[in-house]
């Protein structure tokens, strides 16, 4: 019987221990079991992958710092709330946002440039901050097949994901041009939920990953792309954020099934033999690819400026009726006409800033009034800008080629810009009937201008869009053109006639 009762006292304290054991691990917060098990709960609801446990940056993990002392670590709550927390982790305080945040993976400082950009995951959030005004976050992914859809993801901090308002996601090509700008505001008016759909007011459970901001940009050519963020108007300072991104492949020009269907070019499309075909009423979204040509060194020499007021003018004395009387007072303002005495008439001759230049350059006496009384004087500041170099790209753009098949006797009204805010003035645009000499137009188009052509024969129409030439630069020789910088999009719109040409 002692050798059983032993046995059992024995059993039992391992069993204590053991539980205690299992009661500590779930007290710490980011246990790697604990991740697991709310990583499957993430995944059922929606997120984006299971979180993978590597971790590609310095992420602290709390507990797990190597103290030996677990309950000084963890010791607060540790008594109270234990098997609740067994029974029921919900209502224990078990919340989502842990699956976001501590995943295993973040930003990595510092990487404010592209040389130090992070690599990004593809569907794997990362946790990042914003360290002030002057802080920019970069990150890249990189594509394996040209014109695929890069689809970005971007939730605030764990305090409210839904108030991603404050930033500016910047999407930049292989050299660091900007290709596509998204501010982080979102529209979701409703972060907590969608209706379930049973015709009440039952809203549904979702995850934070339903109300993230969400921003899509097709890439055209194939290689690495970066995605940076920064604060919008100080919006973003100091406050951390999630961001996560995916690659899908778009297909040779294939339509969203939504109301809201765009295409997207497809590179090379730069002659008649990889035209993107055009569908009418269906806007095609794309981008122009730029290519450094050559680097031009200017430099803006040094300049001395001069502003004249009066000496003794502040903003208390200008308020003040009785100084109404005073030098250029009269016009509420310190500064003075050096062209013209206000009282006399007679040209000023500025103090300049030499404290011992009593007979000012250029002869003329200071006026008396300006000896008996110094606050009368007007006196110069001089302010001097310095020389400055700088160095200026002179790049060459794509042609990008789009085709439209008509059957004859159409009306065809060209737009572009109608889907994206762009970021050019105007655009060459030449507009022929298959392969012959026949121009339907050949000159540039503006974003927001409407411009319609008749495509009275049947066959296929080209569309060629190439930068707009504005002259010569006399200094280099090169020719100037319209930056074409930023996405844009094409919509064609046919309207086919009542009487079919023959």
């Amino acid at each position: 019987m002692k050798t059983l009762q032993s046995t059992q006292t024995m059993r039992s304290q391992d069993q204590e221990a053991h539980q205690a054991q299992l009661l500590r691990r779930m007290k710490v917060k980011n246990s790697l079991k604990k991740t697991v098990r709310w990583s499957t709960l993430a995944s059922a609801l929606g997120l984006l992958s299971i979180p993978v446990f590597q971790a590609q940056a310095a992420i602290f993990w709390p507990g797990g710092t190597g103290n030996p002392n677990k309950n000084q670590d963890f010791q607060e709550g540790y008594d109270t709330g234990t098997q609740d927390c067994r029974d029921a982790p919900i209502a224990c305080g078990v919340k989502l946002y842990p699956m976001i945040k501590e995943q295993g993976y973040g930003e990595t400082e510092p990487n404010d440039h592209i040389l130090n950009a992070d690599g990004l995951l593809l569907g794997q959030f990362y946790h990042g901050n914003t360290l002030g005004a002057f802080d920019e976050d970069w990150y890249y992914v990189t594509t394996d097949k040209p014109s695929q859809k890069l689809t970005v993801y971007f939730l605030a901090d764990p305090g409210n994901f839904t108030d991603t308002g404050g930033w500016v996601l910047r999407v930049r090509d292989l050299n660091g041009n900007i290709i596509a700008a998204f501010d982080s505001s979102t529209g979701n008016a409703d972060a907590g939920g969608q209706n379930a759909g049973d015709g009440g007011d039952t809203p549904q459970n979702t995850s934070p990953v339903d109300s993230a901001k969400i921003t899509e940009v097709t890439l055209g050519k194939t290689g690495t792309y970066y995605i940076s963020v920064a604060s919008k108007e100080n919006g973003g300072d100091y406050r951390g954020y999630n961001i996560a991104a995916r690659l899908e492949n778009t297909g040779q020009v294939t339509a969203n099934p939504d109301e809201n269907r765009f295409d997207t070019e497809t590179e090379p499309n730069n002659d008649t033999n990889h035209a993107d075909p055009l569908r009418s009423h269906v806007a095609m979204v794309g981008t122009f690819g730029r290519t450094l040509i050559k680097k031009t060194k200017i430099t803006t020499p040094a300049k001395t400026d001069y502003e004249y007021f009066y000496k003794g003018c502040t903003a208390e004395k200008l308020a003040d009726p009785a100084n109404s009387t005073w030098y250029g007072f009269n016009d509420n303002s310190c500064d003075c006409d050096v062209t013209k005495d206000p009282v006399t008439g007679d040209p000023l001759d500025p103090v300049h800033p030499d404290p011992n230049d009593v007979d000012p350059p250029g002869g003329n006496p200071i006026p008396p009034a300006q000896i008996d009384n110094p606050d009368f004087a007007c006196y110069a500041e001089e302010t001097i800008t310095p020389a400055k170099t700088e160095w200026i790209g002179i790049f060459s753009y794509d042609t990008d080629v789009y085709s439209y098949t008509s059957e004859g006797n159409e009306q065809l009204r060209i737009q572009i810009c109608t889907r994206t805010e762009c970021e050019f003035d105007r655009v060459h645009l030449k507009v022929q009937r298959g392969d012959t000499e026949v121009l339907l137009m050949d000159g540039p188009i503006e974003p927001g201008q409407v411009i319609d052509l008749g495509a009275s024969l049947p066959g296929e129409y080209f569309f060629t869009f190439r930068a707009e030439k504005t002259g010569i630069d006399s200094d280099t020789g090169d020719p100037k053109v319209i930056d074409l910088v930023g996405p844009y999009d094409v919509l064609l719109m046919g309207t086919k006639m009542p009487n079919k040409a023959q």
